[in-house]
């Protein structure tokens, strides 16, 4: 069931955008105090997501638009419109989102949902009780080898954590006090605060497990084992706008790293300078916004990718 929940709310984050306010950053750092702690963590201002100009220009595009379709329909199937979510908060031992537990902020009908959910043939809802919460548990009932499923409650009518069903009820032990908050991993906590006015914010606490992921065989990589944390931020104008921080244990490490990397962007951009491809010519002219520094033992990478141009690789 996690194509219901994650899916739909991957797609969402991945273009969480707007303005977010001081009460909307109040309320995300409420949410990490829901979550168990992890390795990585990342939170969103939902709201203005839809009014932002980088949005109206990707929605304009068609298979975009199929693609939100598809999010928004999702979200009808679980009684959800796409506009009740406010902000939301994510933690997981990896990298990758469908492993974490998430809490979410909005306007939640609770009666709604659960009907909606009854009521869908493709699912199966059931129920137990956990330290005096109700932990709902969606399966697919039609089987396609993969067993999908997922967990949520709610703990008021404008809140709820939604994962696996270990993770909701680890969420629930940090609500009664019984395991500590992900707010009070200091390292992570410190990385999320130093970029406190952005829209979509995360930061990840690395493993030798994560650095070998970032590995390529193809391509020439930096040794990234020397990489004791990545943060930063994502954020949407008229273009989305990334900026990555990888801290290293030492100014050598880094260095090194910044510059295979830089070395690496400069043939990327060499070669798709004379490619014929429109698709990879507005590829080389993302990456010409693209800048590699170093500054100590950080290695800070920022660019930004128009709506026009993701448009047209999409296309």
């Amino acid at each position: 069931m996690k194509k219901i929940f994650f899916a739909a709310l991957a797609l969402v984050f991945a273009f969480s955008a707007g303005l977010s306010g001081v009460g909307a950053r109040a309320h995300q750092t409420d949410l990490l105090q829901l979550l168990p702690d992890g390795k990585f963590v990342a939170v969103a201002d939902m709201q203005r997501v839809t009014r932002s100009s980088f949005w109206a220009t990707l929605a304009a595009e068609n298979k975009i638009r199929r693609m939100i379709d598809e999010v928004e329909d999702t979200f009808s199937d679980i009684g959800l419109k796409l506009e009740d979510l406010n902000s939301l908060a994510l933690v997981g031992s990896s990298s990758s989102i469908d492993s974490g537990v998430m809490a979410v902020s909005g306007a939640f009908n609770q009666a709604n949902i659960l009907a909606s959910l009854r009521a869908n043939p493709k699912i199966r809802l059931t129920s137990e009780k956990y330290k005096g919460f109700d932990v709902f548990e969606v399966t697919d009932t039609i089987p396609d080898g993969k067993n999908d499923r997922a967990a949520f409650a709610f703990y008021d009518s404008s809140t709820a954590v939604v994962g696996s069903l270990s993770g909701v009820r680890t969420a629930i032990d940090v609500r009664t006090g019984e395991r500590p908050s992900v707010a009070q991993n200091a390292k992570l906590s410190a990385a999320l605060a130093q970029t406190p006015h952005s829209a979509v914010r995360f930061a990840v606490e690395m493993t030798p497990g994560l650095s070998g992921r970032l590995k390529a065989d193809n391509m020439p990589m930096p040794d990234f084992a020397s990489i004791k944390l990545i943060f930063g931020t994502v954020d949407f104008t008229s273009a989305i706008e990334v900026n990555a921080t990888l801290r290293s244990e030492a100014a050598g490490s880094a260095k090194a790293i910044g510059d295979q990397l830089n070395s690496l962007l400069g043939m990327a951009k060499g070669f798709l300078g004379v490619s014929g491809d429109p698709k990879m010519a507005s590829l080389g002219e993302m990456l010409k916004t693209v800048s590699v520094t170093v500054e100590e033992t950080d290695v800070k990478i920022s660019g930004n990718i128009p709506a026009e141009v993701l448009a047209q690789l999409l296309r």
